[in-house]
This record gives C-alpha cells, sequence and structure tokens, in this order.
C-alpha cells in the first residue's frame, strides 16, 4: 500500500512543479485612440510569476482561462514567436481565449486585436464594412 502512496505523490509533485514553471501572461492594451481607430489588443505570454490569477474568456460557449494579469513576460520573451489572431464577424479576443492560452503555455507570444465596429459587444455595419482597414489593425498590433 505504501508504493501506491509514492506514486501518487510522484505524479502529483510532477503536474505541480511542470504548472508553475509555465504560467501564462496577460495583458490588455489600448492603442491606435489618436486616429479614429481605437484598438482593445489582448495579449498572452509564457511568463514564471507566481502572481494572483484571474479567469478570462469564460462564458457558455467556450471554456476561460487561468491567467497572471499584467505579468513580467520570461527572460528570453524577444525570442519567442509571435501569432497575431484575428476574430471573425461578431467575434472577439475573448472568443479566441482559450486557443490564445493554449499558444503561450508552449512557448509562443499571441496578440488579438478586437476589430471595431465587428465584435460581440460593437456591432457598427458602418465600421464592419470597411474590410480594408482589418490588415491595418493587425499592423498596428504587431508594432506594439
Amino acid at each position: 500500500m505504501a508504493k501506491v502512496y509514492y506514486l501518487f505523490f510522484f505524479i502529483y509533485s510532477i503536474s505541480f512543479f511542470g504548472y508553475a514553471d509555465s504560467n501564462v501572461g496577460f495583458r490588455e492594451i489600448h492603442y491606435g485612440e489618436e486616429d479614429g481607430r481605437p484598438l482593445n489588443i489582448a495579449i498572452w505570454y509564457p511568463t514564471t510569476n507566481q502572481q494572483k490569477t484571474v479567469f478570462i474568456g469564460d462564458n457558455v460557449v467556450f471554456n476561460g482561462s487561468e491567467v497572471v494579469p499584467n505579468a513580467i513576460p520570461i527572460n528570453d520573451s524577444r525570442k519567442l514567436p509571435l501569432i497575431v489572431v484575428s476574430h471573425g464577424y461578431g467575434g472577439s479576443w475573448q472568443n479566441l481565449s482559450w486557443l490564445a492560452y493554449e499558444l503561450a503555455g508552449k512557448g509562443y507570444i499571441i496578440a488579438a486585436p478586437n476589430h471595431p465596429g465587428t465584435t460581440f459587444f460593437n456591432k457598427d455595419i458602418n465600421q464592419s464594412r470597411k474590410l480594408w482597414l482589418r490588415p491595418e489593425d493587425l499592423s498596428k498590433t504587431i508594432d506594439i
């Protein structure tokens, strides 16, 4: 019976220490207000911070994720690959949180802007018709 306890403790220790080293940091940036097309950009990234976590992106359709808000990125974050994610009409970065969280946990930096006029929270038919502005949103996101 003692062997079972040791095995359980060993497995529990591995999962605990693996999680402790691979937290996901998160921050929101408000950008581009000066040009009349403000962007709300969410960024997920690997961190070793052990601060208090918050739950984001949870709703009836999508499972949320536990992230460390405004955490310090890992030391070699300048060498990490960047993935820019763009939502569809009626979507938002919140709907993509599950994907961004998983990718950040694998060592990527994920940036996702909410395109003005085309989100669940902001549907504006005049802005949504201007599809040519979406690549500009992505360029702004990369420039950050």
